[in-house]
C-alpha cells in the first residue's frame, strides 16, 4: 500500500505514529520475498563465519534484477546481522525490501515543477533548506550536479512533514533510489539510500530512517571538519556481557567514540582492527538511537557487518590503489577498502585518537529519548524543530511488500549534513559543515571552514 494523497495523509502517517503498535513481521513471513523466478530476492545465503571470526551470523540477500531498470540498479545484494540466524535474515529481508521499494518509482505521484510554481497550490520544501553543494563548486568546470533554487524544474513527490504535522511536496530524486530524472530535469545532486528504512510498523520505519539521518550528519561532519571526540568503554554497562559474547575475539581492537554534534542524539563510532589473510583491516561502523546502549550496540555490529564486504572487495581486486588526488574514491567501495588497501594511509584512519578529549564509562551516560516508540520519534523530530529543520516522511512501501506486513519510508532531513559517495564532491553549502564547529567550541566564527582533505572511511 503506497502513501494516499492530500486528504488521506493525516489519517494515515499521523494517526500510526500515535496508535500503531510496534510489531515484528514472521521470518517465515518475510521468506515469501525470496524465488529464484519470482522473487525480489533470488536466494538468501548465510556467509560462512571463519575461525577467530566473531560468532555473529550474516546472511546476504541477492537482489533480482530489475526488468528495464536493471542498467540503474544501486546493488546486487543486501546483507544482514543479528545475535541469531533469524535475526540477520529478516535483516538482510527487511533491507532488500527497502531496495525494492525505493526503486519503483510511482510516476503517477511525480509531478514536475518548480518551487515557485508549485508552492502557489502546496506547501513545498525550500530549495534552501537542502545541503548540497557551494557556489564555488558549481562553477568548477566538469562539475556534474546542477543548482537548486526556487526556480529549477524538478520532479516534486508528496510527503508528510513531521515537524509541520501536514503534507509537503519534496524532491522526487532525494526519495527514490534509483532515480531517473524526467525530460528536462536537471540533476541537483548525488542519490544516496540515507533515510531509507523498513519496519514491521509504519512508526518503526520512520524511527529508523530518523536515526539514520542523524547517524549521517554527525560522522560526516566529524570527519569533515575533523571535530573532537570522547572514547566510550563498555566495562560496567549492561552492554559488557554481550559484548564479550559476540564481539571480543582475540585480535580484535573495537575503539568507541562517542561523536554526538549539536543537535544531542547519541551518536557512537566504531573503529574496528582486526586480522585477516590480507593483512589488518579497519573497518568503520556507526549509529544513532535515541539511547546510548542502543547506539553503541549497533555501531558495533554496523563494523563487523563490514568485514565480508571489504573481503570480497580485497579478494577481487588485491592491486587495488588510489589514484592521484583520490581521483579514482568516488564510490563507497572505495571508501571503505581505502585504509586496508594502503598501509601508508592508516595512520589517518587512527589519528581519530589524537582529537579525543575524555574517556567515558558507557554507563554513565545520559538516558535520553522518550518512553516509547512515539515519544522516541517525537523526541528526534523536537530536536530537529527547535533548530527550525525539517523532517519529512515519503511512503515508499509497495503492494507486494506491504502483503507481507512490512513498511518502507524515506525520511528526509535537508538540513542535516548528508553523506558523500565521491570524495571528489562532498557537500559543502549546507549551512551546518560551517556553523557546527562554532556551535561545538572548536572554531571561531570568523575562522573560515577547514575541510578534511582525505576520503571518509564508510563503505
Amino acid at each position: 500500500m503506497q502513501v494516499p494523497h492530500e486528504g488521506q495523509l493525516q489519517r494515515t502517517i499521523q494517526l500510526r505514529l500515535e496508535e500503531e503498535p510496534a510489531r515484528w513481521v514472521p521470518l517465515e513471513r518475510l521468506k515469501h520475498l525470496v524465488s529464484p523466478l519470482l522473487g525480489i530476492c533470488q536466494s538468501l545465503t548465510r556467509l560462512p563465519i571463519r575461525p577467530g571470526e566473531p560468532l555473529l551470523p550474516q546472511y546476504d540477500a541477492k537482489l533480482a534484477r530489475m526488468g528495464p531498470r536493471a542498467a540503474h540498479q544501486t546493488r546486487e545484494g543486501c546483507c544482514g546481522i543479528g545475535y541469531t540466524d533469524e535475526v540477520a535474515q529478516a535483516a538482510a529481508l527487511g533491507e532488500a525490501a527497502e531496495t525494492w521499494s525505493a526503486a519503483c518509482v510511482d510516476l503517477e505521484r511525480v509531478r514536475l515543477s518548480t518551487w515557485r510554481e508549485l508552492s502557489r497550490e502546496h506547501a513545498a520544501l525550500e530549495p534552501e533548506r537542502f545541503a548540497l553543494y557551494s557556489e564555488r563548486q558549481y562553477q568548477t568546470p566538469g562539475f556534474p550536479y546542477a543548482p537548486f533554487t526556487r526556480d529549477t524544474p524538478v520532479g516534486w513527490v508528496e510527503g508528510w512533514s513531521l515537524v509541520r504535522r501536514a503534507p509537503v511536496w519534496v524532491p522526487a530524486s532525494r526519495v527514490y533510489l534509483p532515480y531517473e530524472h524526467l525530460p528536462g530535469e536537471p540533476n541537483i545532486g548525488f542519490q544516496c539510500s540515507t533515510g531509507l528504512a523498513a519496519g514491521g510498523s509504519l512508526a518503526q520505519a520512520i524511527l529508523s530512517g530518523l536515526c539514520e539521518d542523524f547517524e549521517r550528519d554527525a560522522f560526516i561532519l566529524f570527519w569533515l571538519d575533523e571535530l573532537p571526540a570522547r572514547r566510550v568503554h563498555l566495562e560496567g554497562s549492561s552492554l559488557w556481557r554481550r559484548f564479550e559474547t559476540h564481539f571480543a575475539v582475540p585480535g580484535y581492537e573495537y575503539r568507541i567514540y562517542d561523536v554526538t554534534n549539536d543537535v544531542g542524539v547519541p551518536t557512537a563510532l566504531v573503529l574496528l582492527i582486526c586480522p585477516s589473510a590480507h593483512g589488518e583491516l579497519y573497518l568503520a561502523g556507526a549509529a544513532s538511537r535515541p539511547r546510548w546502549d542502543q547506539a553503541v550496540e549497533k555501531a558495533l555490529l554496523e563494523a563487523v557487518q563490514g568485514r565480508p564486504f571489504i573481503l570480497s572487495l580485497l579478494q577481487e581486486d588485491p592491486d587495488w590503489q588510489p589514484g592521484p588526488d583520490f581521483s579514482n574514491v568516488v564510490d563507497f567501495d572505495a571508501h571503505g577498502r581505502l585504509y586496508t588497501s594502503v598501509r601508508e594511509l592508516t595512520p589517518v584512519l587512527l589519528g581519530i585518537e589524537d582529537r579525543v578529549t575524555a574517556h567515558v564509562p558507557l554507563a554513565s551516560l545520559p538516558r535520553l529519548g522518550g518512553d516509547d516508540l512515539p515519544g522516541d520519534i517525537a523526541w528526534l523530530v523536537g530536536r530537529l524543530a527547535e533548530r527550525g529543520y525539517e523532517a519529512v516522511v515519503v511512503d515508499l512501501t509497495t503492494p507486494d511488500v506491504a502483503s507481507l506486513g512490512l513498511r518502507v519510508v524515506k525520511v528526509l532531513t535537508p538540513e542535516l549534513q548528508p553523506l558523500h559517495g565521491d570524495h571528489h564532491h562532498p557537500h559543502l553549502g549546507g549551512e551546518r559543515i560551517r556553523e557546527v564547529p562554532v556551535r561545538l567550541g572548536v572554531r571561531s566564527p570568523h575562522e573560515p571552514p577547514r575541510i578534511n582533505p582525505y576520503p571518509h572511511p564508510f563503505a
